[in-house]
Protein backbone atom coordinates (compact mmCIF):
# COMPACT_ATOMS: atom_id res chain seq x y z
CA UNK A 1 0.00 0.00 0.00
CA UNK A 2 1.36 3.41 -0.99
CA UNK A 3 1.80 5.87 1.83
CA UNK A 4 0.12 9.29 1.44
CA UNK A 5 2.42 12.28 1.33
CA UNK A 6 2.23 14.63 4.34
CA UNK A 7 0.05 17.68 3.74
CA UNK A 8 2.90 20.13 4.12
CA UNK A 9 4.94 18.33 1.43
CA UNK A 10 1.99 18.49 -0.95
CA UNK A 11 1.55 22.23 -0.28
CA UNK A 12 5.24 22.87 -0.80
CA UNK A 13 5.40 20.92 -4.07
CA UNK A 14 2.31 22.73 -5.40
CA UNK A 15 3.71 26.13 -4.45
CA UNK A 16 7.13 25.46 -5.98
CA UNK A 17 5.53 24.28 -9.23
CA UNK A 18 3.25 27.32 -9.38
CA UNK A 19 6.07 29.80 -8.83
CA UNK A 20 8.27 27.96 -11.35
CA UNK A 21 5.59 28.51 -13.99
CA UNK A 22 5.38 32.21 -13.08
CA UNK A 23 9.17 32.61 -13.35
CA UNK A 24 9.20 30.82 -16.70
CA UNK A 25 6.43 33.07 -17.98
CA UNK A 26 8.11 36.29 -16.88
CA UNK A 27 11.61 35.46 -18.06
CA UNK A 28 10.30 33.92 -21.27
CA UNK A 29 9.09 37.25 -22.61
CA UNK A 30 10.73 38.40 -25.79
CA UNK A 31 12.90 41.30 -24.81
CA UNK A 32 11.79 44.36 -26.81
CA UNK A 33 14.32 46.03 -29.04
CA UNK A 34 15.81 49.37 -28.19
CA UNK A 35 13.77 52.46 -28.86
CA UNK A 36 13.32 52.67 -32.60
CA UNK A 37 14.14 56.36 -32.73
CA UNK A 38 16.61 57.51 -30.13
CA UNK A 39 17.33 60.72 -31.98
CA UNK A 40 15.37 63.86 -32.46
CA UNK A 41 14.13 62.95 -35.91
CA UNK A 42 13.70 65.28 -38.85
CA UNK A 43 11.74 68.02 -37.13
CA UNK A 44 14.35 69.75 -34.97
CA UNK A 45 17.70 70.76 -36.36
CA UNK A 46 18.24 73.62 -33.95
CA UNK A 47 17.52 72.28 -30.45
CA UNK A 48 17.29 75.81 -29.03
CA UNK A 49 14.20 76.45 -31.13
CA UNK A 50 12.30 73.42 -29.80
CA UNK A 51 9.66 74.23 -27.18
CA UNK A 52 10.39 72.81 -23.74
CA UNK A 53 7.77 70.36 -22.45
CA UNK A 54 6.77 69.93 -18.81
CA UNK A 55 7.88 68.02 -16.89
CA UNK A 56 11.27 66.64 -17.95
CA UNK A 57 13.26 63.88 -16.32
CA UNK A 58 16.67 65.47 -16.18
CA UNK A 59 18.44 68.24 -18.07
CA UNK A 60 21.64 68.71 -16.08
CA UNK A 61 23.05 65.20 -16.53
CA UNK A 62 23.32 62.33 -14.12
CA UNK A 63 21.76 58.97 -13.38
CA UNK A 64 18.14 58.25 -12.49
CA UNK A 65 16.14 55.25 -11.28
CA UNK A 66 13.17 56.40 -13.33
CA UNK A 67 12.84 53.78 -16.09
CA UNK A 68 12.95 55.34 -19.55
CA UNK A 69 13.71 54.46 -23.18
CA UNK A 70 17.16 52.81 -23.14
CA UNK A 71 18.97 54.80 -25.79
CA UNK A 72 22.41 54.14 -24.38
CA UNK A 73 22.94 57.38 -22.49
CA UNK A 74 21.48 60.79 -23.18
CA UNK A 75 18.65 60.73 -25.65
CA UNK A 76 16.15 62.89 -27.47
CA UNK A 77 12.59 62.30 -26.33
CA UNK A 78 10.83 61.47 -29.58
CA UNK A 79 7.36 62.18 -28.15
CA UNK A 80 8.18 65.38 -26.28
CA UNK A 81 9.15 67.85 -28.97
CA UNK A 82 12.67 66.49 -29.26
CA UNK A 83 13.87 67.69 -25.87
CA UNK A 84 17.25 66.27 -24.96
CA UNK A 85 17.59 64.34 -21.68
CA UNK A 86 21.00 63.88 -20.11
CA UNK A 87 19.92 61.51 -17.34
CA UNK A 88 21.10 57.97 -18.07
CA UNK A 89 20.21 54.61 -16.53
CA UNK A 90 22.65 53.74 -13.72
CA UNK A 91 24.93 50.71 -13.65
CA UNK A 92 25.12 50.62 -9.84
CA UNK A 93 22.85 52.21 -7.26
CA UNK A 94 22.52 52.17 -3.49
CA UNK A 95 20.10 53.71 -1.02
CA UNK A 96 19.94 54.20 2.74
CA UNK A 97 16.69 55.08 4.52
CA UNK A 98 15.50 55.91 7.99
CA UNK A 99 12.45 53.67 8.45
CA UNK A 100 10.50 53.96 11.73
CA UNK A 101 7.69 51.42 11.93
CA UNK A 102 4.60 51.00 14.05
CA UNK A 103 3.29 47.55 15.01
CA UNK A 104 -0.51 47.11 15.01
CA UNK A 105 -1.73 43.71 16.18
CA UNK A 106 -5.22 42.69 15.11
CA UNK A 107 -7.77 42.45 17.91
CA UNK A 108 -7.35 42.76 21.68
CA UNK A 109 -6.94 39.92 24.15
CA UNK A 110 -8.01 40.35 27.82
CA UNK A 111 -5.69 39.25 30.63
CA UNK A 112 -7.61 40.37 33.71
CA UNK A 113 -11.31 40.90 34.32
CA UNK A 114 -13.66 41.86 37.12
CA UNK A 115 -16.97 40.22 37.93
CA UNK A 116 -20.13 42.16 38.68
CA UNK A 117 -22.79 40.18 40.51
CA UNK A 118 -26.42 40.67 39.50
CA UNK A 119 -29.39 39.33 41.46
CA UNK A 120 -32.86 38.85 40.04
CA UNK A 121 -35.44 38.44 42.81
CA UNK A 122 -38.50 36.35 42.01
CA UNK A 123 -41.59 36.96 44.13
CA UNK A 124 -44.94 35.27 44.37
CA UNK A 125 -48.29 37.01 43.99
CA UNK A 126 -48.16 38.07 47.64
CA UNK A 127 -44.76 39.71 47.20
CA UNK A 128 -42.86 37.11 49.12
CA UNK A 129 -39.39 36.16 47.85
CA UNK A 130 -39.47 32.65 46.40
CA UNK A 131 -36.13 32.56 44.57
CA UNK A 132 -33.03 34.52 43.64
CA UNK A 133 -31.20 34.13 40.32
CA UNK A 134 -27.54 35.15 40.32
CA UNK A 135 -25.62 36.10 37.16
CA UNK A 136 -22.11 37.49 36.76
CA UNK A 137 -21.10 40.10 34.19
CA UNK A 138 -17.40 40.16 33.39
CA UNK A 139 -15.48 43.18 32.12
CA UNK A 140 -11.86 43.34 30.98
CA UNK A 141 -9.62 45.64 33.02
CA UNK A 142 -6.25 44.63 31.49
CA UNK A 143 -5.48 43.52 27.95
CA UNK A 144 -3.17 43.87 24.98
CA UNK A 145 -5.01 47.05 23.96
CA UNK A 146 -3.32 48.70 26.97
CA UNK A 147 0.07 48.48 25.25
CA UNK A 148 1.30 51.66 23.56
CA UNK A 149 1.62 51.54 19.77
CA UNK A 150 4.77 53.59 19.24
CA UNK A 151 6.92 54.05 16.16
CA UNK A 152 10.25 52.28 16.66
CA UNK A 153 13.34 53.40 14.72
CA UNK A 154 14.97 51.23 12.09
CA UNK A 155 16.75 51.46 8.76
CA UNK A 156 16.67 50.00 5.26
CA UNK A 157 19.56 49.62 2.84
CA UNK A 158 19.39 48.60 -0.82
CA UNK A 159 22.11 47.76 -3.35
CA UNK A 160 21.32 47.18 -7.04
CA UNK A 161 22.94 46.67 -10.42
CA UNK A 162 21.55 47.05 -13.95
CA UNK A 163 21.68 43.98 -16.17
CA UNK A 164 21.38 45.58 -19.56
CA UNK A 165 18.61 47.95 -20.57
CA UNK A 166 15.64 45.94 -19.31
CA UNK A 167 16.69 44.18 -16.09
CA UNK A 168 17.99 45.16 -12.68
CA UNK A 169 18.92 42.94 -9.74
CA UNK A 170 18.85 44.29 -6.21
CA UNK A 171 19.12 43.17 -2.61
CA UNK A 172 17.76 44.96 0.43
CA UNK A 173 17.58 44.60 4.20
CA UNK A 174 15.58 46.36 6.87
CA UNK A 175 15.43 45.61 10.56
CA UNK A 176 16.60 46.41 14.09
CA UNK A 177 12.96 47.23 14.89
CA UNK A 178 12.18 46.26 18.50
CA UNK A 179 8.91 46.97 20.27
CA UNK A 180 8.35 46.56 24.01
CA UNK A 181 5.88 47.75 26.63
CA UNK A 182 4.16 46.73 29.84
CA UNK A 183 0.82 47.40 31.51
CA UNK A 184 -0.42 46.84 35.05
CA UNK A 185 -3.71 46.91 36.94
CA UNK A 186 -4.31 47.13 40.70
CA UNK A 187 -7.50 46.23 42.53
CA UNK A 188 -8.86 48.82 44.93
CA UNK A 189 -11.38 47.43 47.46
CA UNK A 190 -14.67 49.30 47.86
CA UNK A 191 -14.84 52.00 50.52
CA UNK A 192 -16.13 50.53 53.77
CA UNK A 193 -14.86 47.02 53.19
CA UNK A 194 -15.02 44.29 50.59
CA UNK A 195 -13.10 41.27 49.45
CA UNK A 196 -9.31 41.74 49.28
CA UNK A 197 -9.24 41.09 45.51
CA UNK A 198 -11.93 40.65 42.89
CA UNK A 199 -9.99 40.31 39.63
CA UNK A 200 -10.20 37.13 37.61
CA UNK A 201 -7.26 35.36 35.94
CA UNK A 202 -7.09 34.18 32.33
CA UNK A 203 -5.74 30.90 33.72
CA UNK A 204 -9.23 30.12 35.06
CA UNK A 205 -10.90 31.39 31.89
CA UNK A 206 -11.96 34.35 34.05
CA UNK A 207 -13.91 32.30 36.60
CA UNK A 208 -15.23 29.71 34.17
CA UNK A 209 -12.60 26.93 33.86
CA UNK A 210 -13.23 24.58 30.99
CA UNK A 211 -15.97 26.81 29.60
CA UNK A 212 -16.27 28.67 26.34
CA UNK A 213 -13.68 31.46 25.95
CA UNK A 214 -15.05 34.99 26.04
CA UNK A 215 -16.27 37.54 28.56
CA UNK A 216 -19.96 36.76 28.30
CA UNK A 217 -22.36 36.71 31.28
CA UNK A 218 -22.14 33.60 33.47
CA UNK A 219 -24.95 31.83 35.23
CA UNK A 220 -24.62 30.67 38.83
CA UNK A 221 -23.82 27.14 37.62
CA UNK A 222 -21.08 28.40 35.31
CA UNK A 223 -19.56 30.74 37.89
CA UNK A 224 -16.57 28.86 39.39
CA UNK A 225 -13.63 31.11 40.38
CA UNK A 226 -10.50 29.23 41.44
CA UNK A 227 -8.77 30.03 44.75
CA UNK A 228 -5.09 30.55 44.10
CA UNK A 229 -5.73 31.81 40.58
CA UNK A 230 -8.57 34.30 40.92
CA UNK A 231 -9.37 37.12 43.38
CA UNK A 232 -6.17 38.91 42.33
CA UNK A 233 -4.95 42.13 43.85
CA UNK A 234 -2.70 43.09 40.93
CA UNK A 235 -1.61 41.81 37.53
CA UNK A 236 1.10 42.75 35.05
CA UNK A 237 1.70 41.99 31.36
CA UNK A 238 4.81 42.66 29.25
CA UNK A 239 5.79 42.03 25.65
CA UNK A 240 8.78 42.34 23.31
CA UNK A 241 8.86 41.91 19.54
CA UNK A 242 11.61 42.09 16.89
CA UNK A 243 11.40 42.24 13.09
CA UNK A 244 14.08 41.56 10.45
CA UNK A 245 13.65 41.32 6.66
CA UNK A 246 15.92 40.56 3.66
CA UNK A 247 15.10 40.44 -0.06
CA UNK A 248 16.76 39.59 -3.37
CA UNK A 249 14.76 40.72 -6.42
CA UNK A 250 15.01 40.73 -10.20
CA UNK A 251 13.28 43.74 -11.77
CA UNK A 252 12.18 44.00 -15.39
CA UNK A 253 10.94 47.06 -17.22
CA UNK A 254 7.58 46.66 -18.96
CA UNK A 255 7.19 48.35 -22.33
CA UNK A 256 4.26 50.73 -22.06
CA UNK A 257 2.40 52.74 -24.68
CA UNK A 258 3.95 56.16 -25.34
CA UNK A 259 1.71 59.12 -24.72
CA UNK A 260 2.89 62.72 -25.18
CA UNK A 261 0.72 63.78 -22.23
CA UNK A 262 1.74 61.05 -19.76
CA UNK A 263 5.23 60.41 -18.47
CA UNK A 264 4.89 57.07 -16.68
CA UNK A 265 6.84 53.82 -16.53
CA UNK A 266 6.15 50.36 -15.14
CA UNK A 267 8.37 47.51 -14.02
CA UNK A 268 7.69 44.15 -12.42
CA UNK A 269 9.75 42.01 -10.07
CA UNK A 270 10.15 38.50 -8.81
CA UNK A 271 12.41 37.54 -5.94
CA UNK A 272 13.19 35.73 -2.72
CA UNK A 273 12.25 37.11 0.68
CA UNK A 274 13.17 36.14 4.24
CA UNK A 275 11.44 37.58 7.30
CA UNK A 276 11.93 36.79 10.96
CA UNK A 277 9.56 37.79 13.78
CA UNK A 278 10.44 36.84 17.34
CA UNK A 279 8.25 37.73 20.32
CA UNK A 280 8.03 37.27 24.08
CA UNK A 281 4.97 37.80 26.30
CA UNK A 282 4.90 37.57 30.11
CA UNK A 283 1.95 37.49 32.52
CA UNK A 284 2.14 37.52 36.33
CA UNK A 285 -0.27 38.28 39.15
CA UNK A 286 -0.70 38.23 42.93
CA UNK A 287 -3.86 37.25 44.75
CA UNK A 288 -5.43 37.47 48.18
CA UNK A 289 -4.35 33.96 49.14
CA UNK A 290 -0.77 35.23 49.54
CA UNK A 291 0.31 36.58 52.89
CA UNK A 292 2.48 39.05 51.02
CA UNK A 293 0.65 40.49 48.00
CA UNK A 294 3.96 41.54 46.46
CA UNK A 295 4.84 37.91 45.82
CA UNK A 296 3.95 36.63 42.38
CA UNK A 297 1.39 33.86 42.54
CA UNK A 298 1.30 32.99 38.81
CA UNK A 299 3.96 33.72 36.22
CA UNK A 300 3.72 32.56 32.60
CA UNK A 301 6.17 33.44 29.81
CA UNK A 302 5.46 32.72 26.15
CA UNK A 303 8.13 32.91 23.42
CA UNK A 304 7.26 32.55 19.73
CA UNK A 305 9.36 32.49 16.59
CA UNK A 306 8.49 32.89 12.91
CA UNK A 307 11.22 32.06 10.39
CA UNK A 308 9.62 32.78 7.02
CA UNK A 309 11.02 32.19 3.55
CA UNK A 310 9.13 32.60 0.30
CA UNK A 311 8.92 33.90 -3.25
CA UNK A 312 7.41 37.29 -3.96
CA UNK A 313 6.12 39.08 -7.03
CA UNK A 314 5.37 42.76 -7.45
CA UNK A 315 4.98 45.76 -9.70
CA UNK A 316 6.30 49.32 -9.64
CA UNK A 317 4.60 52.26 -11.35
CA UNK A 318 6.42 55.59 -11.74
CA UNK A 319 4.88 58.95 -12.63
CA UNK A 320 6.95 62.00 -13.57
CA UNK A 321 5.12 64.89 -11.87
CA UNK A 322 7.64 67.77 -11.81
CA UNK A 323 11.03 68.44 -13.36
CA UNK A 324 13.43 65.84 -11.91
CA UNK A 325 10.69 64.60 -9.55
CA UNK A 326 8.54 61.48 -9.76
CA UNK A 327 6.28 59.29 -7.65
CA UNK A 328 6.88 55.55 -7.12
CA UNK A 329 3.96 53.29 -6.21
CA UNK A 330 4.96 49.69 -5.52
CA UNK A 331 2.96 46.63 -4.48
CA UNK A 332 4.32 43.19 -3.54
CA UNK A 333 2.72 39.92 -2.57
CA UNK A 334 4.50 37.09 -0.73
CA UNK A 335 3.59 33.54 0.24
CA UNK A 336 5.91 32.31 3.00
CA UNK A 337 6.85 28.91 4.32
CA UNK A 338 6.75 29.70 8.04
CA UNK A 339 8.74 27.57 10.48
CA UNK A 340 6.70 28.70 13.50
CA UNK A 341 7.27 27.73 17.12
CA UNK A 342 6.31 28.57 20.66
CA UNK A 343 7.65 27.80 24.13
CA UNK A 344 5.72 28.34 27.36
CA UNK A 345 7.35 28.54 30.77
CA UNK A 346 4.95 28.43 33.73
CA UNK A 347 5.31 28.82 37.49
CA UNK A 348 1.62 28.29 38.24
CA UNK A 349 1.55 26.26 41.51
CA UNK A 350 1.13 22.56 40.82
CA UNK A 351 0.87 22.98 37.04
CA UNK A 352 3.69 21.83 34.71
CA UNK A 353 4.75 23.72 31.61
CA UNK A 354 3.77 22.21 28.24
CA UNK A 355 6.42 20.97 25.86
CA UNK A 356 7.51 23.36 23.07
CA UNK A 357 5.39 23.32 19.91
CA UNK A 358 6.66 23.72 16.36
CA UNK A 359 5.18 23.33 12.90
CA UNK A 360 5.17 24.44 9.27
CA UNK A 361 2.59 27.07 8.44
CA UNK A 362 1.72 29.18 5.39
CA UNK A 363 1.92 32.95 5.89
CA UNK A 364 0.71 35.61 3.46
CA UNK A 365 1.96 39.18 3.23
CA UNK A 366 1.05 42.28 1.25
CA UNK A 367 3.57 45.11 0.97
CA UNK A 368 2.72 48.64 -0.26
CA UNK A 369 5.02 51.61 -0.76
CA UNK A 370 4.33 55.18 -1.93
CA UNK A 371 7.44 57.28 -2.49
CA UNK A 372 8.28 60.73 -3.88
CA UNK A 373 11.72 61.04 -5.49
CA UNK A 374 13.56 64.25 -6.35
CA UNK A 375 16.93 64.31 -8.08
CA UNK A 376 18.89 67.01 -6.27
CA UNK A 377 22.22 66.36 -8.02
CA UNK A 378 23.44 64.25 -10.95
CA UNK A 379 24.19 61.26 -8.70
CA UNK A 380 21.85 61.90 -5.76
CA UNK A 381 18.10 61.51 -5.32
CA UNK A 382 16.07 62.23 -2.16
CA UNK A 383 13.22 59.86 -1.24
CA UNK A 384 10.26 60.53 1.05
CA UNK A 385 7.30 58.21 1.47
CA UNK A 386 5.26 55.70 3.46
CA UNK A 387 5.37 51.89 3.77
CA UNK A 388 2.83 49.34 5.02
CA UNK A 389 3.02 45.55 5.36
CA UNK A 390 0.13 43.23 6.23
CA UNK A 391 0.90 39.72 7.53
CA UNK A 392 -1.62 36.95 8.08
CA UNK A 393 -0.80 33.57 9.60
CA UNK A 394 1.95 34.33 12.13
CA UNK A 395 2.53 33.07 15.68
CA UNK A 396 2.17 36.04 18.05
CA UNK A 397 3.25 35.56 21.65
CA UNK A 398 0.14 36.98 23.35
CA UNK A 399 -2.14 34.80 21.21
CA UNK A 400 -0.20 31.66 22.20
CA UNK A 401 -0.88 32.29 25.90
CA UNK A 402 -2.87 29.39 27.36
CA UNK A 403 -6.10 31.01 28.54
CA UNK A 404 -7.12 28.03 30.66
CA UNK A 405 -4.99 26.33 33.31
CA UNK A 406 -6.38 23.01 32.11
CA UNK A 407 -4.37 23.56 28.90
CA UNK A 408 -1.08 23.74 30.79
CA UNK A 409 -0.18 20.06 30.73
CA UNK A 410 3.06 18.16 30.31
CA UNK A 411 2.13 16.94 26.80
CA UNK A 412 2.90 18.75 23.53
CA UNK A 413 1.79 22.36 23.48
CA UNK A 414 -0.61 23.86 20.97
CA UNK A 415 0.70 26.25 18.32
CA UNK A 416 -1.51 29.15 17.25
CA UNK A 417 -0.19 30.65 13.99
CA UNK A 418 -3.37 32.49 12.97
CA UNK A 419 -2.25 35.94 14.10
CA UNK A 420 -2.49 39.07 11.97
CA UNK A 421 -0.26 42.11 12.31
CA UNK A 422 0.46 45.30 10.34
CA UNK A 423 3.76 47.17 10.24
CA UNK A 424 3.68 50.67 8.79
CA UNK A 425 5.54 53.94 8.92
CA UNK A 426 7.18 56.83 7.04
CA UNK A 427 10.59 56.69 5.37
CA UNK A 428 13.17 59.23 4.28
CA UNK A 429 16.44 58.47 2.55
CA UNK A 430 18.98 59.11 -0.19
CA UNK A 431 19.84 57.22 -3.37
CA UNK A 432 23.31 57.21 -4.95
CA UNK A 433 23.24 56.14 -8.61
CA UNK A 434 26.24 55.76 -10.90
Amino acid sequence: MQMAQPAWKTRRATLVLGWALIVWGMLGWVTPSLADNCGCGSGCVDMASCPAPYPVLETMGGHSLFWHDPCGGGYFDRDRNCVFHNSTPPLWYASAEFLPLRRDQSGSQPFQAIAIENVEVIRDSDGAVVDEIFTYDREAVLGTNDFNDNFEPGFRVTLGRALGDWYRIEGSYFGTHQWSDQAQVLYTPPIGGGVPGNMLSPLSNFGNPGGQPGLFTLTEDEWDPQPGLDFNTNANIRFRSRLDNAELNLRRRVRTALDPQVRAETSCLIGLRYMQIGEQFQYNDSNSSNSNSNNSNSDVTVKTGNNMFGIQIGALSQFLVVDRGWVDFEIKGVMFFNDASNRIQSTVPGVPSPLPAQGDRTTFMGDLSLMFNYQVAPAWTVQLGYNAMWLSGVALASENFMVDVNSLVSGPGALDASGRVVYHGPTIGMVLAH
